[in-house]
Formats: structure tokens, sequence, C-alpha cells
């Protein structure tokens, strides 16, 4: 059995903000399992969001996307899971039915993109849970 003195939290960052064209890197080894991603501007695509994943560990990862701008048309256009060393192994995160869910957009709406990461099978699953008011 397991006995806690004090409770125990799961750790949660803020990503870089997202800018337009460029790829962002969501490092999940060096800095824990949840963060949030927000978009401050409108009109940003995202060409990757990099999801930088344990190389022996599997588990649940998860990124909230907030959108801020009253005009939106905020994109991801790829997801990767990367790996290995220095994360330099790669693979696309696999969505249900084969395609990535679109991001709401609506302003102060936030979106929970969920992935199971196997470690064993070098294979990232995510869902998406989206359009919550907040």
């Amino acid at each position: 059995s397991i006995k806690a003195s004090t409770s125990i939290g799961f750790p949660h960052y803020a990503s870089p903000t997202p800018s337009d064209g460029s790829p962002l890197e969501i490092d999940f080894v060096g800095n824990g399992n949840k963060s949030r991603m927000t978009f401050t501007g409108a009109d940003i695509t995202v060409s990757e969001v990099k999801l930088i994943l344990p190389t022996n560990i599997s588990g649940n990862f998860t990124v909230l996307i907030k959108t801020h701008s009253s005009v939106t048309n905020n994109k991801v256009t790829a997801w990767t899971s990367h790996y290995g060393t220095s994360g330099t192994d790669s693979t696309g995160v696999l969505f249900p039915n084969g395609s990535k869910p679109v991001i709401t957009q609506t302003q102060d709406r936030m979106d929970i993109f969920s992935f199971y990461w196997d470690s064993n099978e070098k294979k990232c699953y995510g869902v998406a849970t989206q359009n919550f008011a907040v």
C-alpha cells in the first residue's frame, strides 16, 4: 500500500503561445502530464503540435486549448508524438475514424484533448471533448 502525508498533485504547465505557421512543442517528459495552450490572436495555424512523450512510460496526457480571440480561425495542421533519447523519433497521433478534431472556433471556449501514449507500441491515441464555455 501507499500512504501519502500530503496531497498528490499532477503538474500543469502553460505551453508556449502558438504563433502562425510555426510548430509548437509540448514537453510532457520535463513538465508533467497536463498542458494549456492558449490562442491569444486570430487566424493562427500551428503547423504541428509535437507531443514530447516518455520513452519507457505509458500513460494519459492532456492538452487544454483555449481561444481568447473574437475573430476565430485557429487551426492545428498536425499532431505528432515524439520520443527517444532526444524526442527525435516520431509518429502521427491516431484519432478515431482517422480524422483529427477541429479546434472550436468560438471566443472564450475550451477544448480538452486527451492522449494515451503506449510506450511499448510507440503509438499515441487522441480524443477531444470540445466547446466548453469558460
